[in-house]
């Protein structure tokens, strides 16, 4: 159970988080998770100079979706475990709870929003509707994901553009959604760390294909030039 126990003191209290620097690494205190998401879709209050204060309007759609999706699979997984109904208990307490009480064997069943097409008759066109995906996780493995879900928002992974086509399947640009709209980006990329900078492996973004970095001077000299990394708008 420690595993999760780690991942829920991370998503509900203040915890130590090591943060790497050119000078080494130091070790700070950082907000609860659900707290800096929750931040995140709300902006906290902004003081106006006046009398008074106003509400900032939400940062993004990416940021409410994964605050609703995150509150509503807690609640899930606290339901099925205590028998309960979700009331006034906020999800941090009833995070909090669900550790104690479940198993650490329990598959923990939770779901999600999937959209698809069908054809309408009357509309003549293609309509989107959704429906609530199931998916199964054991507890430390559910409060992981969770964790993973807020870290990669808040702290999106980094990548670099390379001006280059894909060896593999020849793409050179790919769609992806960002923040509720299509963009364009390189399909081949550098991606690296978060903390470190450092560059972890090489991939396209259309096919998969991922070359690790014992595999760029091959990379390099396939797409017959040497790489230039530019700085790409990081997700």
């Amino acid at each position: 159970m420690t595993d999760l126990l780690d991942s829920v003191t991370q998503l509900t209290q203040t915890h130590k988080k090591t943060v790497y620097t050119v000078d080494g690494f130091e070790i700070h205190d950082r907000p609860a998770l659900l707290d800096q998401l929750k931040d995140a879709v709300f902006g906290g209050m902004e003081r106006t100079g006046g009398v008074g204060s106003k509400v900032k309007l939400p940062v993004s759609e990416a940021a409410v979706d994964l605050h609703e999706l995150i509150d509503q699979q807690i609640a899930e997984a606290w339901a099925a475990a205590t028998g309960k109904i979700p009331g006034v208990m906020t999800p941090k307490q009833m995070l909090t709870e669900w550790a104690r009480v479940v198993r650490p064997e329990s598959v923990v069943v939770v779901t999600h929003p999937e959209q698809y097409e069908k054809w309408d008759e009357q509309k003549a066109r293609m309509v989107p509707f959704v429906i609530r995906a199931r998916e199964e996780f054991l507890p430390d493995a559910l409060a992981q994901h969770w964790v993973t879900m807020i870290e990669d928002f808040l702290n999106p992974e980094r990548t670099a553009g390379i001006k280059a086509p894909c060896i593999h399947c020849g793409a050179t640009k790919v769609p992806r959604r960002k923040d509720g709209e299509t963009v364009i980006s390189d399909a081949l990329v550098f991606r690296r760390d978060r903390d470190t900078d450092r560059t972890l492996d090489a991939r396209c973004l259309n096919c998969g294909t991922v070359w690790p970095p014992t595999q760029f001077e091959f990379l390099a000299r396939a797409i017959g030039l040497t790489v230039n990394v530019a700085p790409q708008e990081e997700d």
